[in-house]
């Protein structure tokens, strides 16, 4: 807080003083020499000094809130900044979000960016040329202006690289800005195995977004590799994992700390030993079924070249012999 000094001149003995006062100070002293023998003193009362020193406060007080109102107000003409996140899955579809006022007609106005030089989407009153990103060309969709009042974004096959910050610029009249951050997910597929013996574990989490963290509920040495997909921008990590104990069963678990979401399996040296019982079990099957078409086979062809004896000579074909032998004598006689 400023104090507002108080100031006494007065002449005496033909020199001149300068007294100053202040709060907590001791009065300055200052001479010049005096112009005539004339004693003069100047000696306004320090009560109407205050006086004035507080007329000057005030004054300040009021300009301060003034130019506080002149900014609240001057704040209120610039474009509205609303904010929202949006969580999507890759391959899937998501809808911005952003409501506008109904337009006036032919004076619509919407544009979607991401920053300030990429046009996501956009409908604006007597604009034909087409100035979209090429990586959002047939992937988003407006609603504006068939249905005023709704600025929102479809956007469609939603990739990792779509996980951005979007703005959507609407008239309301003035030029307003809503900010939409989309996250983009992906969920891992999780698979363990081991070898035959039970000393080496592998888990492997693929096809994933964001980065996540493999690790195992069991002692032992673990070496961890991450890598990510260069098109699709999907993680696959894989974890070994090397124990001693070759009985033991083990858990691996999948941590994705931005989706606040874990996965756990469980992984055991039993379970390698089913693929092989499996194995086994469609060989014997595949040579059963080879027997069995065989087996058909020759029965069909046995019937087919064996031929009965008519009914009139089934008789005589008992008593001499075959029937086939029988039926060419009959015929040679």
């Amino acid at each position: 807080m400023r104090v507002c000094p108080a100031f006494q001149v007065t002449a005496r003995g033909g020199a001149a003083r300068l007294v100053g006062y202040s709060a907590g100070a001791v009065p300055v002293k200052t001479s010049t020499p005096a112009a005539s023998n004339t004693s003069t003193a100047i000696s306004p009362h320090p009560a109407g000094l205050l006086e004035v020193c507080g007329q000057n406060m005030h004054t300040r007080g009021v300009l301060g809130i003034m130019g506080l109102v002149w900014i609240l107000l001057a704040s209120s003409l610039l474009p509205v900044n609303m904010q929202a996140t949006v969580r999507a899955v890759v391959g899937g579809d998501v809808l911005l979000p952003c409501s506008c006022p109904h337009p006036p007609p032919d004076e619509h106005y919407l544009v979607w960016q991401i920053g300030q030089h990429t046009n996501v989407n956009y409908a604006i009153a007597k604009t034909r040329t087409e100035n979209i990103s090429p990586q959002f060309l047939n992937r988003t969709r407006l609603f504006y202006p068939a249905d005023p009042g709704n600025c929102s974004l479809h956007l469609q096959r939603v990739r990792v690289s779509d996980g951005k910050t979007y703005s959507c610029h609407y008239n309301n009249p003035k030029i307003t800005n809503v900010t939409v951050s989309l996250e983009v997910t992906a969920p891992y597929s999780l698979q363990c195995s081991t070898n035959s013996t039970g000393e080496l574990y592998q888990c492997t989490a693929s096809g994933g977004f964001p980065e996540g963290r493999v690790y195992w509920l069991q002692a032992g040495q673990a070496v961890e590799k991450y890598t990510q997909d260069h098109l699709t921008g999907l993680y696959n990590i894989t974890s070994i994992l090397r124990t001693t104990n070759h009985s033991s069963t083990v858990q691996c678990v999948l941590e994705n700390p931005p989706l606040q979401h874990n996965i756990t399996i469980t992984c055991s040296p039993e379970g390698v030993k089913a693929p092989r019982v499996s194995e086994e079990l469609k060989a014997s099957l595949a040579v059963g079924s080879v027997l069995l078409i065989l087996a058909a086979v020759f029965l069909i062809v046995l019937f087919t070249a064996w031929k009965p004896c008519p009914s009139s000579k089934v008789s005589s074909a008992i008593e001499g012999g075959t029937c086939g032998s029988r039926l060419n004598e009959s015929q040679s006689g």
